[in-house]
């Protein structure tokens, strides 16, 4: 259902206790998570059940299924809890004979949810002075791109032939195309500028250091305005409330570990604007205020 994208939150429920009424095997319960994460949802009594279920059991696992459990929890910010050290464990002990797409996501998975141990980065690190960038495909090299620049002590720990990629991967690259949205933004945004920042450089869409896409960011400024929308949040299941993704609160951090600023602007508050008048209020607030205050820190006004 989820790989045809055919979602819907009862059947994905129903589903989810079926898989724990049934004395499911290890296979089935971790598949079960990842469809979950998958389809933007979580449901905390059942990903608790399947943890506790998945606790004695990590041994049979294979790393894909580990590594599946692992992205399927922080991806929708779910603690482990007791099945952090044995799937920890079984990670780690695999890590060596795992084949790159299954590296790439235990490694992307460890730094999102801020489980990265002294023995497990030695592992990882292991590794990758073994597995070039070419052994990754486009996704993988970023995801471990991600990894280096939140868990490498130093650059000079970096494998040479990862810090050849990083240094080639953040060379200026042309934006993606932007979405009307943030367009709008970016235009509306520049238009509000103050007379100091007229000629700054902003961008939309854009590849930061080659591993993030900021919707819309100002270099010279060292800020990022991002736009939060229904695809930066899972759904809790039942109350449908939003929960960020693992995955933008890692983007968080890389960019404010770069000293950049982050400003958040929820989609639904800048579509609940109708008028020009008000929008611009809105923006003026929420985005050109802190970008003012961003500016006269770095002494461009």
């Amino acid at each position: 259902f989820v790989r045809a994208q055919f979602v819907q939150p009862d059947l994905m429920g129903l589903l989810g206790v079926g898989a724990v009424v049934s004395q499911s095997g290890p296979q089935h319960l971790a598949n079960t998570v990842w469809a979950f994460a998958k389809a933007g949802l979580v449901d905390d009594a059942l990903f608790s059940k399947i943890a506790d279920r998945l606790q004695d059991c990590t041994e049979a696992m294979e790393a894909q299924h580990v590594c599946n459990v692992l992205w399927a929890f922080v991806t929708v910010g779910q603690p482990l809890g007791g099945l952090t050290e044995p799937l920890l464990g079984r990670i780690e002990s695999m890590l060596p004979d795992m084949i790159a797409t299954d590296v790439q996501a235990a490694a992307w998975g460890l730094t999102c949810g801020q489980l990265v141990s002294n023995s497990m980065r030695s592992a990882i690190f292991a590794v990758l002075h073994k597995k070039s960038p070419g052994d990754f495909e486009v996704v993988g090299q970023r995801q471990i791109g991600q990894w280096l620049a939140l868990e490498a002590d130093d650059e000079s720990s970096i494998p040479e032939a990862w810090r050849r990629w990083m240094v080639e991967a953040s060379r200026p690259s042309d934006s993606v195309r932007p979405s009307s949205t943030q367009f709008i933004l970016q235009r509306a945004i520049q238009k509000l500028l103050p007379i100091p920042l007229q000629d700054t450089p902003v961008f939309s869409e854009i590849l930061l250091g080659g591993l993030w896409l900021v919707d819309v960011a100002f270099p010279e400024l060292r800020t990022a305005v991002e736009i939060d929308g229904d695809q930066h949040y899972a759904r809790e299941l039942g109350t449908m409330k939003k929960r960020e993704l693992g995955s933008m609160g890692l983007k968080r951090r890389h960019l404010q570990r770069l000293e950049w600023v982050v400003i958040r602007v929820d989609v639904a508050d800048i579509e609940r604007h109708k008028t020009t008048q008000s929008r611009n209020k809105f923006l003026q607030q929420e985005v050109i205020a802190p970008l003012e205050v961003q500016a006269k820190a770095l002494g461009r006004m």
